[in-house]
């Protein structure tokens, strides 16, 4: 079969192919860690399927599916380049208002990088399908939720960690061949937590415990995507001192055991 770039569909020798980071590089330059994580979890009917990638570090982690034309062009001087200054204010919990331009950019960035972190795991559809060509065109997809979660400052851990739903109607096809019917992505960098949730189908969204932003991490949370009439003041007024990828547990497994402290945002 012939290799084609993820995002534009072009294949060799019209493009040729480079190791695109999960990651940006450049991220890597900015941030001095003292920790890495990196987990891949899948989904499958009602089996919880754990992926831990040894060896890896969330700024090592490349991956083979991008053409070169995408990487060089508008991944990085759409999204990369003016994103860079925003992103670090939000991970060094410096003061900075989103506005609704910014957050389009925030949402878009954040989406690609969760579409890279799924094409680690080899085995099935890395996420919705249609999402690659969708943020190739620099559009958000349809059925797609995105919330920043303000963490406490000097959190040194860096973390991804990527989740697909699978339909189960035919529970004896092969892994490989089975469709994502929705992801869930966590992207945790110093004080600022990503959190991605898209679907084929908005009824699929009930099925997760999504009001958890609304009610126990309403003080530190707040809804990116789909954007809201109000800008974003970070820091938030709270943010939460314990590990950051507990919330991906809280809004599947509903039973959320994170730790809040308050007015962290009222800090000089």
């Amino acid at each position: 079969m012939t290799k084609k770039c993820v995002f534009c569909g072009r294949s060799h020798p019209v493009v040729q192919f480079s190791r695109e980071h999960v990651l940006p590089a450049w991220l890597s330059r900015e941030i001095t860690l003292t920790k890495h994580c990196s987990y891949s979890n899948q989904l499958k009917g009602k089996d919880l399927v754990e992926r831990n990638i040894n060896g890896q570090s969330p700024f090592t982690m490349t991956v083979n599916k991008v053409c070169r034309i995408c990487n060089n062009g508008w991944m990085s001087e759409r999204l990369e380049s003016p994103v860079k200054e925003i992103l670090m204010a939000l991970i060094e919990g410096r003061k900075i208002v989103l506005n609704d331009e910014k957050k389009l950019l925030i949402s878009l960035w954040s989406i690609k990088t969760a579409l890279m972190r799924g094409l680690i795991d080899s085995e099935g559809d890395p996420a919705i399908m249609s999402h690659y060509e969708d943020i190739y065109k620099l559009k958000i997809p349809v059925n797609t939720f995105i919330w920043l979660v303000n963490t406490a400052p000097g959190y040194s851990l860096v973390s991804t960690r990527h989740m697909r739903f699978i339909s189960n109607e035919n529970p004896h096809k092969n892994l490989s061949q089975t469709n994502c019917v929705a992801y869930y992505t966590s992207i945790n960098i110093g004080c600022l937590s990503i959190q991605i949730l898209a679907s084929k189908s908005k009824d699929l969204i009930t099925d997760f415990n999504v009001e958890l932003f609304n009610s126990y991490l309403s003080s530190c949370s707040e809804e990116l995507w789909p954007i809201q009439e109000k800008p974003i003041y970070w820091p938030l007024r709270d943010c939460i001192y314990t590990d950051p990828r507990m919330i991906m547990d809280g809004v599947i497994r509903h039973d959320p055991l994170l730790k809040i402290n308050n007015h962290v945002g009222k800090q000089k």
